[in-house]
């Protein structure tokens, strides 16, 4: 972790930011009242400013433990404050998944470390989910950028609404393998069948392929 020495400390204080005057225990580490990524070291009431490293926040969840996490992963609510970003080519902050500056590319994102981003590619059809870092289908990755029927290179027919209620499935038009289930009938959902089948579009479901038509 990154300690806050004499320096920093001048910095905070200059900039208007009240810092906490006692220990709220003799021992432990606590989170500042006003800013997310700054906390307090104790030791037998004796403080120390510490801070973390830019694009994380102190997880205050028990404070016997020194933690910081990715600011996606900690409640902000009510310490609002951050120290000032210090981006780079690839990075809004020093840590954390960042989007491509392409607008509408939901499948990628920049994961950063110390302010070098590695580009992470999800496989065709999810999206990268800034928050949970982790591929998710594009509806639920939390992306606004994200455009679900262009990600999905799908696009869920029109139906009414006792055919859409039913999660209808849709054969994928370049493999017989795979199919589509369209969520309320407007969200498409890539799926495959087990290995040595193929999708039956009369029964739509999975089938051996002497079963299917040609």
């Amino acid at each position: 972790m990154y300690t806050v020495w004499i320096v920093p400390l001048l910095f905070w204080l200059c900039d208007g930011q009240e810092l906490a005057s006692e220990c709220p225990a003799p021992n432990g580490y606590f989170a500042d009242a006003r800013q997310c990524d700054r906390y307090y070291e104790c030791v037998d009431n004796v403080m120390s400013v510490r801070l973390c490293p830019d694009g994380m926040a102190f997880n205050d969840f028990n404070p016997a433990v020194e933690k910081c996490d990715l600011l996606s992963q900690v409640d902000c609510t009510g310490r609002p404050d951050l120290q000032p970003a210090r981006p780079t080519e690839h990075c809004d902050r020093q840590y954390g998944n960042f989007a491509p500056k392409e607008t509408g590319n939901c499948q990628s994102a920049y994961r950063c470390v110390d302010g070098v981003g590695t580009l992470i590619s999800c496989p065709e059809g999810l999206a990268f989910s800034l928050e949970t870092g982790i591929c998710d289908w594009p509806d639920q990755s939390g992306r606004k950028d994200c455009d679900k029927q262009k990600t999905q290179n799908f696009t869920c027919p029109k139906v009414n609404f006792d055919i859409a209620v039913s999660h209808p499935r849709y054969a994928d038009p370049h493999d017989c393998q795979y199919f589509y289930v369209c969520i309320n009938g407007d969200i498409p959902r890539r799926n495959g069948c087990a290995f040595g089948q193929v999708f039956n579009t009369n029964t739509t479901t999975c089938d051996s392929p002497k079963e299917v038509p040609e």
